[in-house]
């Protein structure tokens, strides 16, 4: 209507044909909602707040005080780790409800804000209207010139559309801003995505938020929202013959780290026996938290959610962030690098597989298990077997992608293509997310905001989400002797994975070996190029996303 409004301004404008648009954008709806009704359900969170913190308190208390004598061994054991879990929970829904009411609250705030404006416009718009009617007939002797008036009428209902255009899109951003809140909260309700039957609720909430980092937005747990559910897909449809001899592991778990580490292999796809072998090598460790993170957790998640190259956590093994190329050599590369190859590919969907995969993990730090890793002696933890081992998986895969394309491996001048992609997607990271990959292009802004839900709900069930990006890079070649340095400008790819989301951003593992989160708004718009460039600028080094691969 606007755009009619502005057309006819250059052009001749009768006042029929001005109040037929003005009408027109009078008939467009307010916008929707009542302001008290959302402050009211805000009103709700913030007293189930209340009430969360004060049981969360009384839980926290009594964590850290002394069981009564009456418990003693194992059993004091298990209650305090059941406190704890229970204690963690309370933690969680509080946040939840937190985010919960300052999302209404914002809402109600913006829609009480946008039905103003909108009024206003429309006020203006009646105004004008009225304007137009009290307008002498048309003088035939003027022949086109508009009166003054019908002048002053028709930028009256311009500024009242734009008003209400304005309105209109406040409106409907404040609505998608708090359904995503509310969505990313309700992830803090962890234990209801353990479903099979049989579990009890203690023992649900003490998988649900066990974990390094206690189940906190920045740091998922052990167990993601989708291995909870997958492990209990998984745990309803085995033989009772296979769920008893899985239950007797769990049961005889010697903390509640082994026994999620074991939900963890369940449902990256292990069968039984296979579970059973991988708690052989890991159950003399069961009570030693260090070792469990050491050897089945590549601790991908960063505890910093601050956007910029500043801020990027670089992954570790043993507190080792780098390795020389070559034993005292000054050149090297970050622990979980790719290294020098281009198999950005591979690389990033292994680490991607290896945060989901507890049992592959054990492959690389130990070199024992069912997904044992060659490339070092068995049983060596120490910093040289398992970079060996990590780069050794990285290859292995690179060559299956390889394959996959249909090029003669190993051919290091080449990355992967498609179809080697969705090879490695297939067998990589379809068994742990429960589901295929498709690949989505992100050809334009409009095409990457569209595909933003769906990445978004996919990384924050745990599900890590495949995305390329390019960029032009500045090539200075000297390969010919004697001659002067040829330099020209190359469009370079390359690939990373989206592993988290939380509010508006994106939490991306570059497989140069660090994480680093984006805005959502860097994502839409292109500007990943922190992630790669020298200077950490947003607009350098390979700054836009082209495609992702989404799990469905």
């Amino acid at each position: 209507m606007l755009d009619q409004l502005d057309q006819i301004s250059g052009a001749y404008c009768t006042p029929a044909h001005l109040k037929g648009l003005i009408k027109a954008a009078l008939l467009v709806p307010a916008p929707a909602g009542n302001r008290g009704t959302v402050d009211n359900q805000a009103a709700i969170y913030k007293a189930a707040m209340g009430t969360t913190q004060t049981a969360a308190t009384d839980l926290m208390h009594v964590v850290s005080s002394a069981l009564p004598t009456a418990w003693r061994g194992a059993a004091a054991e298990t209650a305090a780790q059941a406190l704890r879990a229970v204690s963690f929970q309370g933690t969680n829904i509080f946040t939840g409800f937190q985010d919960g009411h300052n999302a209404l609250t914002t809402w109600a705030g913006k829609l009480g804000e946008a039905q103003k404006r909108d009024g206003d416009g429309r006020k203006q718009l009646n105004e004008a209207n009225d304007l137009v009617k009290s307008l002498p007939p048309a003088n035939p002797r003027f022949g086109p010139l508009r009166p003054q008036g019908l002048m002053q009428a028709l930028g009256q209902a311009k500024s009242g559309c734009r008003d209400m255009l304005t309105a209109a899109n406040l409106a409907h951003g404040a609505a998608d801003d708090a359904i995503k809140a509310l969505k990313q909260s309700a992830l803090a309700a962890r234990a209801r995505q353990i479903t099979a039957p049989g579990v009890d609720p203690l023992s649900a909430v003490s998988l649900a938020y066990t974990g390094d980092g206690a189940g906190t937005n920045a740091d998922p747990g052990i167990l993601s929202p989708s291995a909870m559910a997958r492990a209990s897909q998984q745990l309803a449809t085995m033989s009772p013959a296979d769920r008893a001899a899985f239950e007797k592991l769990v049961a005889d778990a010697q903390s509640p780290e082994e026994a999620a580490y074991l939900w963890k292999a369940l449902a990256a796809g292990y069968n039984t026996s296979q579970i059973a072998a991988f708690d052989q090598v890991i159950h003399p460790f069961g009570n030693d938290l260090p070792w469990l993170t050491k050897h089945l957790n590549p601790q991908v998640h960063s505890g910093n959610t601050t956007p910029g190259s500043d801020n990027r956590k670089v992954l570790s093994y043993d507190g080792v962030d780098w390795m020389p190329d070559k034993p005292g050599a000054n050149v090297g590369y970050n622990f979980y690098s790719q290294g020098n190859y281009n198999d950005c590919v591979a690389a990033s969907t292994v680490v991607a597989k290896l945060s989901a995969d507890p049992v592959q993990m054990l492959g690389v730090t130990t070199g024992q298990g069912p997904a044992a890793v060659a490339g070092a002696p068995v049983g060596d933890d120490g910093l040289g077997a398992v970079r060996n081992r990590l780069q050794k998986l990285y290859l292995d895969n690179y060559e299956v992608g390889q394959t996959a394309d249909g090029v003669a491996h190993p051919n290091t001048t080449n990355g992967i293509g498609v179809k080697g992609q969705e090879a490695l997607d297939g067998s990589l990271l379809s068994p742990a997310a429960g589901s295929s990959y498709q690949t989505q292009s992100l050809d334009d802004p409009a095409a990457r905001q569209a595909a933003l839900p769906g990445i978004q709900a996919a990384a924050s069930a745990g599900k890590p989400v495949p995305v390329d990006v390019y960029g032009t890079e500045v090539v200075v070649d000297r390969s010919i002797p004697h001659h002067r340095p040829e330099i020209y400008s190359q469009t370079a790819a390359h690939q990373m994975v989206i592993v988290g989301a939380h509010d508006d951003k994106l939490e991306v593992y570059n497989p140069w070996g660090y994480t680093q989160w984006v805005t959502t708004q860097q994502f839409v718009d292109g500007q990943m190029g922190a992630l790669t460039s020298a200077d950490g600028s947003p607009d350098g080094g390979m700054p836009t996303p082209y495609e992702v691969q989404v799990p469905q």
